[in-house]
């Protein structure tokens, strides 16, 4: 099981008077609903005292009534308090859970931060830029000490330069201009001449 898992299957003490506020609501809701039964059965009694003349027993029957009203009223608001209390122990409770993932997510952050700090990355930038400083040394020092051979130096490479593209230059006007060379014998008489010669060729029989 996961930490998450067990904490939501561990009643804690909140839980508990939640679900006590909760039960308390459901009774005094059944209440509610016998004394409002109450109420209608005794307007009706006193409605049938009535019409029987029966004005003291009816007028008793009243009190009674606006006394369960009276409790009725109370109920309404016991009621009212408890489903307002319920509403705000159940949303403390979202606020505990909202303030324990926030802890758990700033607690996540500082352990990211710690690992990658203003200090670890200045340090990576310099360790990079001390890398490429030093190639940037081994470069030159490369550079000079081939520029100080024979050879190797500015001028003399543009010498060679020069050199191979007067060449090519001169290999291309010295070449010789190459023409077709002009027919000197009719091709219509060729295939007769071809003719003649094959019949020299066959010795008489």
């Amino acid at each position: 099981r996961s930490k998450k898992k067990e904490k939501s299957d561990k009643i804690t003490s909140v839980d508990e008077a939640t679900l006590e506020l909760k039960l308390k609501r459901d009774e005094l809701k059944q209440y509610r609903k016998k004394l409002e039964g109450v109420v209608a059965r005794e307007t009706e009694i006193a409605r049938e005292l009535h019409r029987q003349g029966k004005r003291d027993r009816a007028i008793l029957v009243l009190k009674k009534k606006k006394y369960q009203l009276h409790l009725l009223e109370q109920t309404e608001a016991a009621l009212g308090q408890i489903e307002q209390l319920v509403v705000s122990v159940e949303f403390a409770e979202r606020q505990r859970e909202w303030f324990d993932g926030m802890k758990s997510g700033t607690e996540a952050l500082k352990v990211l931060n710690k690992e990658l700090s203003i200090e670890a990355v200045e340090n990576l930038m310099d360790d990079t830029r001390e890398a490429q400083e030093h190639q940037q040394i081994i470069g030159d020092m490369l550079a000079e000490n081939l520029s100080g051979e024979e050879g190797f130096d500015d001028e003399s490479l543009e010498a060679e330069l020069a050199k191979i593209m007067g060449a090519e230059s001169g290999a291309e006007s010295d070449k010789p201009v190459e023409f077709p060379s002009v027919p000197t014998k009719d091709p219509t008489a060729a295939p007769a001449e071809t003719a003649a010669a094959q019949r020299q060729a066959v010795p008489a029989s």
